[in-house]
């Protein structure tokens, strides 16, 4: 596997779609990492402004900053607890099927989302 993708934030948000640890992505993935990102920049359109952002800075998905629990709650102005209950949401979200259709090319065979 390609060392870039081990630390890959759309690869990370994969997993908790599909609620699996880290999966093995697709070769499609592994050979075009920017479809990949392309793919999980539509997903996340899809979904409300806050959710997206929350999403995004707990995987550090296009940020190197690593932002705490504490971090974002800070920012949004809202509790820990209030924040852990968007991300559920979010991903609770892009588990239903027309915007997980999007991201079925970069998901190996055999491996489902849970039902949202």
């Amino acid at each position: 596997m390609d060392p870039n993708l081990s630390r890959c934030p759309a690869r990370e948000l994969i997993s908790m779609v599909v609620n699996r640890p880290l999966v093995e992505l697709s070769d499609r993935a592994q050979h075009d990492p920017q479809a990949l990102d392309a793919a999980m920049r539509k997903v996340l359109e899809t979904i409300s402004y806050r959710e997206r952002k929350i999403l995004e800075m707990r995987i550090r998905y296009g940020d190197e900053y690593d932002y705490s629990l504490k971090e974002i709650a800070d920012i949004f102005k809202m509790s820990k607890g209030d924040v852990l209950k968007i991300q559920v949401r979010a991903i609770r979200k892009m588990r239903q099927q027309n915007r997980l259709r999007h991201l079925k090319p970069f998901i190996p065979d055999g491996i489902q989302a849970p039902a949202s």
